[in-house]
């Protein structure tokens, strides 16, 4: 199980627990980024129970999309790089 729940403007509150497939990987990353979209100097609280290694497959899902979400990050931090705004690792 993979919940991204919005709490605020600037955060959301992930819940994981047991295996991931690569079906419910998709889904999760999908929910991920459509709840972090407009977020700014954003915090994440994360909540793990039960922690199973997802499947291969479902590893294979989330390598596969390291790609745009670096290319997301990216875009971020050029933004506030433009802005002349302190930018830090942790926001997203």
């Amino acid at each position: 199980m993979f919940k991204v729940m919005k709490n605020g403007t600037n955060r959301l509150d992930i819940e994981m627990s047991g295996k991931l497939d690569a079906e419910s990987m998709k889904v999760a990353l999908d929910e991920l980024v459509s709840e972090s979209e407009n977020i700014q100097n954003g915090k994440m609280l994360y909540t793990i129970t039960d922690f199973q290694l997802p499947t291969l497959s479902a590893i294979g899902i989330e390598f596969s999309r390291l790609p745009s979400m670096f290319g997301q990050m990216i875009t971020n931090w050029a933004m506030c790089f433009n802005r002349r705004e302190e930018c830090l690792i942790q926001n997203f």
